[in-house]
């Protein structure tokens, strides 16, 4: 209810937001994705379980990748495409790089 010489509260404008960006996409729904390394498509090379963030801008560092009993951590530039329909997350990268790589060991702070 608004009194004489009250004016209304209005609510701050929102920024010019697009209603879809493709681009755009939940980390959750990326988790469990089957992964799949450069050289064959015989089966998953494994699968996306989390992600490490750069917290300044927000921005995914790398996705951190099951691998038999081993998770490890994949940079960002080794996914060559995202197959949104399929679930797949296909990577630059060889077996035997995911193989080879070092376990991912998180860090509390």
């Amino acid at each position: 209810e608004v009194s004489d010489g009250e004016r209304p509260r209005q609510e701050p404008a929102l920024p010019n937001i697009p209603e879809h960006d493709p681009h755009l996409r939940s980390t959750a729904t990326i988790t469990g994705y089957a992964v799949y390394a450069s050289d064959g498509p015989r089966s998953p090379a494994g699968h996306v379980r989390d992600f490490t963030v750069e917290t300044d801008g927000w921005s995914v560092q790398s996705l951190i990748v099951q691998v038999g009993h081993r998770r490890i951590a994949v940079p960002h530039e080794c996914v060559r495409d995202i197959d949104w329909p399929l679930s797949i997350v296909h990577l630059r990268i060889s077996h035997d790089d995911l193989r080879d790589a070092p376990k991912f060991e998180e860090v509390r702070g």
